[in-house]
């Protein structure tokens, strides 16, 4: 007697061309056919970049290409965060201004390119997203729908998402385990726009220590990310899976440490850390969805990046006093500044980064503040030097460039009289008097609290028609300095500084 031979099993699917089929899974009876898997990147800064990274979005796409998986990236952005321009100090906003509604960032910011060695077929057409610099899952519960309902108009509605959400709101707005409902509600919004897209959804990283400043930070992470892992599993549907992306075990950074390896500030991914988040999300959908024949690779070695001293220095005196410019440097996050007075001494210590508490400037201009040592003076010679920086990388010092100071600010206010009352203080001015107050445009008072000297000043705005003010919210028996500038059409002037006042 003949036994019946049992076929072999089918092979797995490959990854195309239904919208689950890319997946591994089975397709949906609506899904119709399709040559590729729309696939959306959703995050912060960690997703985002800076101008000149490579991102782990770009490395991701590297092992999708390899894999051969028809993964078409979409989104509303393409770029990195891009530098900010350069521009004169700007004063601060009148107190009693309204201020607007919060909006969608503007997607200019998001143009930055990326490192010049990315493979153009990415810059030029794959790296579209949805992530941006200082993104909470909280704003993008509110948008992942609209978003993705504007692709879809498009016929790029995500197949597959890659979230990356969740520490601005536990490091900056205080969340906890509560962000779980958050994150579920967020996959609620997703499948509203597309029952059958799959999710792989990382938890939040560990980043090193910030010493006394949010010391709630790694329990909360440690948390959330407890309750993320115990309720991820029950949120599958029959077409729409979820699945959880180590990105804390990915990353590897201790809360109790100054550095990390895979960091180059303690959060955001260096070349290394780009390497290890696209292998975590990769694995994910390897492991997880079926897709590619192997999970990515980190290699044994990943170079730094170079970056190069600012070139060109120039030097305005006209304008604050001390107003130097340079061409952008590529890459760079911010710049340190160093400057100092030569007029009797060519030798003189240099003062700035490295020399106290001067913090660096995000574009490449340099406007000399009064601020520390009440500099620049009226016909002294400046000379100022500057390095770009880049996460923990810095460039040697430039050629300084030196000039004479002859700030065309305007002077104080005359007087400045002060009368504390519970928690409050009033203030009344006169104007300044001489030259350069025909521009007045604003005056700034400055309060700060010399009991708490971690606290920054409180700046507040008036209009160049006030002449008294009114403060509220200070602390009863703490001391104050206040101080009151005035602005014009070159910036901010030289303070008139009141007598220390107690609010009882």
């Amino acid at each position: 007697m003949t036994k019946d031979i049992e076929a072999p099993p089918a092979p797995p699917q490959s990854p195309v061309p239904r919208k689950f089929l890319a997946l591994g899974g089975t397709p949906h009876p609506s899904a119709a056919p399709k040559e590729s898997c729309d696939v959306m990147i959703v995050g912060d800064s960690i997703s985002n970049g800076y101008e000149g990274d490579h991102t782990w979005r770009h490395r991701f796409w590297q092992w999708s290409q390899q894999q051969q998986w028809p993964a078409k990236f979409v989104g509303p952005l393409t770029g990195t965060a891009k530098p900010e321009d350069p521009h004169p100090p700007v004063a601060p906003a009148p107190r009693k201004r309204v201020q607007p509604e919060a909006s969608e960032p503007d997607p200019h910011q998001f143009t930055g390119v990326y490192a010049k060695d990315v493979d153009a077929a990415f810059s030029n057409g794959g790296s579209a997203h949805y992530a941006m610099w200082g993104r909470q899952l909280g704003q993008d519960v509110k948008t992942i729908k609209p978003v993705m309902d504007g692709l879809k108009a498009k016929q790029q509605l995500p197949d597959v998402l890659l979230v990356e959400l969740g520490f601005n709101d536990i490091g900056w707005r205080g969340a906890g385990v509560g962000l779980v409902d958050t994150m579920r509600h967020f996959i609620n919004q997703a499948r509203a726009a597309n029952p059958n897209v799959a999710i792989a959804l990382a938890n939040v990283p560990h980043r090193t220590t910030l010493g006394g400043a949010n010391p709630q930070l790694p329990q909360r992470i440690t948390d959330y990310n407890a309750a993320l892992a115990k309720a991820t599993p029950t949120w599958d549907t029959d077409t729409s899976p979820v699945a959880l992306v180590d990105l804390d075990g990915a990353l590897g950074c201790d809360p109790n440490a100054t550095t990390c390896a895979t960091t180059y500030d303690g959060l955001h991914p260096n070349p290394l850390g780009e390497y290890r988040i696209a292998a975590a999300f990769g694995a994910v959908l390897h492991k997880k969805f079926g897709i590619g024949s192997e999970s990515p690779r980190v290699p044994g070695t990943v170079p730094d990046r170079q970056i190069g001293p600012p070139t060109g220095l120039a030097f305005d005196g006209t304008q604050q006093g001390v107003t130097v410019t340079w061409p952008k440097v590529f890459g760079a996050h911010a710049y340190d500044v160093q400057w100092r007075d030569i007029t009797t001494d060519k030798e003189a210590a240099w003062h700035g980064a490295d020399r106290g508490p001067w913090p660096a400037t995000s574009f490449n201009r340099w406007d000399q503040s009064w601020q520390f040592n009440n500099e620049p003076y009226d016909g002294h010679t400046y000379q100022v030097r500057v390095r770009a920086t880049s996460g923990g990388l810095k460039s040697p010092w430039s050629e300084p460039v030196s000039g004479v100071a002859h700030p065309s600010t305007a002077g104080p206010p005359t007087t400045l009289t002060v009368n504390a009352g519970t928690g409050w203080v009033d203030l009344a001015w006169t104007p300044p008097t001489g030259p350069h107050t025909d521009t007045i445009n604003r005056y700034a008072l400055w309060a700060y609290d010399e009991d708490t000297p971690t606290v920054v000043s409180r700046v507040i705005g008036y209009k160049p028609s006030a002449r008294t003010a009114h403060v509220t919210g200070l602390t009863p028996g703490h001391h104050y300095r206040v101080f009151m500038c005035t602005w014009n059409a070159a910036g901010e002037g030289k303070p008139r500084i009141a007598n220390t006042v107690v609010p009882n």
